[in-house]
């Protein structure tokens, strides 16, 4: 995450930077502000380095990569309300070596490597271009602005399958048999107990359709890296006001008070959330909870077959745990 604070006709007034999960956003500024227009035109280039540890990008097996997505909030000077930034889809520049792609909604943009290769990256004087106007910025208002980065997969398109082909409880199938069910395209998936049928096995109602827009797994999408830290969830808190940050602060390992919280171990991932929880948090980033399809085509991966009775860490190996109080 990195903060700054500045006038968008005036210069850098301030910096800080703080590191969690091995992505680090540093060395902001801004810079090329246009006023030309309607209000509705008027930019600023929103300038970052970034870098993060085993990245990687390849064109063989699961043909995916890694990468960050990074998202700006802003607020005017003299309030509390911390609002989203809006990113134009075009107009951005990464560094040499990197690929930018900004979502459809312009809520963030993904930075990735744009050619094959593995090993830590590091991308200096990256720029995102703000239509502040947009977001109801005047040209000579004073605003603080965050700039944060959460790693991230790319998973690529393609047909994979649901359930293992084992004897776990609650595994899809092709109907009532053992065998995996094949997600094939992007079209509704009816469900049911009868051949080309998903049946959930108790896991959800085995009628009814999934519609062809809810995310499936066969497009492409974005998964989280790694699970949400704890460094990333007081970043979240703090950028609440307090009434929002008290709802969702359900950890009690935080320190300090809000809008200062802090994380004693801020790379550690972070518990005692909950689907509410962990969808609020997505939804201040600019993302979305990834459904049981799309998590599923993940562990797997899209042209890998199923292995019974296989567990998302990629093995058949299972051990009890015993609690120690």
């Amino acid at each position: 995450m990195k903060k700054i604070a500045f006038t968008l006709s005036a210069t850098l007034m301030f910096c800080i930077s703080i590191f969690a999960n091995d992505v680090l956003v540093n060395a902001v500024s801004l810079t090329g502000q246009t006023t030309a227009g309607a209000l509705n035109t008027h930019y600023t280039k929103v300038q970052f380095s970034i870098n993060w540890k085993n990245s990687w990008r390849t064109s063989t097996n699961e043909s995916n990569y890694d990468g960050a997505w990074i998202f700006v909030k802003f607020r005017k000077n003299g309030t509390t309300d911390w609002r989203h930034a809006t990113i134009n889809v075009s107009g951005n520049t990464p560094a040499s070596g990197a690929a930018i792609t900004v979502s459809a909604d312009g809520k963030g943009a993904f930075i990735y490597r744009s050619a094959n290769g593995i090993g830590n990256v590091s991308y200096a004087a990256n720029t995102l271009l703000w239509n502040y106007g947009v977001d109801g910025i005047l040209d000579n208002e004073t605003v603080e602005i965050l700039v944060y980065g959460l790693e991230m997969v790319y998973i690529p398109s393609g047909s994979f399958q649901l359930g293992s082909g084992g004897t776990e409880a609650s595994g899809f199938t092709d109907g009532t048999s053992n065998t995996p069910y094949l997600v094939a395209s992007n079209n509704a998936i009816n469900l049911g107990t009868t051949a080309g049928t998903l049946n959930p096995n108790g896991n959800g109602s085995a009628t009814g359709t999934i519609p062809a827009t809810f995310p499936k797994g066969f497009n492409a999408y974005w998964i989280m890296k790694y699970e949400c830290s704890q460094q990333q969830y007081v970043d979240f808190l703090n950028n609440l006001d307090l009434a929002r940050a008290i709802i969702n602060r359900t950890p009690s390992i935080f320190t300090g008070t809000h809008p200062a919280l802090v994380a004693p171990q801020p790379e550690r991932g972070i518990g005692e959330l909950g689907f509410n929880r962990m969808a609020a948090f997505a939804d201040w980033s600019g993302l979305r909870p990834h459904s049981e399809l799309e998590f599923e085509k993940a562990c797997r991966g899209f042209n890998t077959p199923a292995v019974p009775n296989e567990y998302a860490w990629g093995n058949t190996t299972i051990n009890a745990v015993t609690a120690i109080l």
